[in-house]
């Protein structure tokens, strides 16, 4: 396997991964972003992504976007950071920073967060519920970190952002372009820019049962199935207000029989597809999704897909389950981020497959070409 940022994929997982923080000088080279401070501002105006500005003063000031450039005339060249959320859904460059982590399965990883901080600029020392790499491009950031989890967070009072009460640092980094900061879940950070410049942040998706649970709940009403106590073989009991060690058993029977069902997949396929802030790509111009002159198809940068193992296979993007079990070309199609004439064609010839590519398209999931 690849190594990636200077480092061994599988060393990284078994000693790593989840465990305690890593720190990677020079570990993406001399990367670069498709925009500077000004590109970066107007991108703030996009209404489909969740943009916020932060100043920080004796307490932290929260702003959300979609922002007029005009905004950021009149802030002072100190203690303000901007962060947008979702910008690999808008430039495939962004997505593709993805690709440095080939061996972690897509559907773990969430949105890329890029901020953009002047001298003094943070966001306060926080925990993060989830992994993240810290990417910097361009200017200095001063990470302070602590080296375990911080498992009974207190956050200060009169705060809108999840500022830790008490936060006493382990290590320090400065950060340059091309440095990779990795942080587990739980583990206390501080970001604060020295010279003005962009902070990538990717994130990873990692589902909870707590923001699950209207989701579950949709898909069981919707099923129709439904899964039930039973107790056949009981032993009598002397104490009528017992619940017994035996009867709790068969209440997690009850779950396992759930998490081995089709309702568990689709819930599954929906958790780790849905868009969390409900970003809604741009529809094509074209008036017919005909495939008749389609030559090359491409997935848009960002589009949330997923193949799910069992029998059968199930297919969801973007939240939306897709009836296409066990094709063929399945695996291919959704695997791969751009189609070449070939297989274009082999999609026209079947049914089935020319009916979710024209859906996609339609959505402005897959990109069709003509040339």
């Amino acid at each position: 396997m690849k190594p990636f940022f200077g480092s061994d994929p599988d060393v990284f997982l078994k000693q790593v991964w989840q465990t305690r923080p890593a720190f990677f000088k020079g570990g993406l080279g001399n990367p670069a972003l498709p925009f500077d401070r000004s590109g970066f501002i107007k991108l703030s105006s996009d209404k489909r992504l969740v943009s916020r500005l932060v100043l920080a003063d004796t307490h932290f000031i929260v702003d959300y976007g979609p922002f007029s450039p005009r905004r950021f005339r009149s802030l002072p060249e100190t203690n303000w950071t901007l962060l947008i959320s979702e910008t690999d859904r808008i430039y495939r460059e962004i997505h593709q920073l993805k690709s440095h982590l080939p061996f972690i399965p897509g559907w773990r990883m969430d949105d890329i967060m890029i901020s953009y901080g002047v001298p003094g600029g943070t966001v306060g020392p926080h925990i993060d519920e989830y992994d993240v790499f810290l990417i910097q491009i361009g200017g200095e950031k001063r990470w302070r970190i602590t080296d375990s989890r911080i498992t009974s967070p207190v956050y200060r009072r009169n705060e809108e952002l999840r500022i830790l009460e008490q936060f006493k640092p382990d290590r320090e980094f400065i950060c340059k372009t091309g440095d990779v900061l990795y942080l587990p879940p739980g583990i206390g950070h501080e970001g604060t820019t020295l010279e003005p410049g962009f902070t990538v942040s990717i994130g990873f998706r990692a589902p909870s049962l707590k923001e699950g649970l209207p989701v579950l709940a949709d898909l069981l009403l919707a099923s129709g199935s439904d899964w039930r106590f039973g107790d056949k073989g009981r032993q009598p009991d002397r104490d009528p207000h017992l619940l017994s060690e035996t009867d709790q058993a068969r209440m997690k029977n009850l779950m396992a029989e759930f998490s081995g069902s089709d309702v568990f997949r689709h819930w599954a396929g929906r958790m780790v597809t849905e868009s969390k802030r409900g970003f809604v790509y741009k529809k094509p111009r074209l008036k017919s999704t005909d495939l008749l002159k389609v030559k090359n198809l491409t997935w848009a940068p960002g589009v949330r897909r997923v193949l799910i193992e069992g029998q059968p296979l199930l297919l969801y993007i973007e939240g939306t389950h897709f009836p296409l079990p066990g094709h063929p070309l399945l695996k291919q199609l959704i695997g791969e981020d751009s189609h070449s004439e070939a297989i274009v064609d082999a999609v026209k010839r079947d049914k089935d497959l020319t009916t979710l590519v024209k859906t996609c398209i339609r959505n402005g999931w897959l990109i069709p070409s003509s040339s």
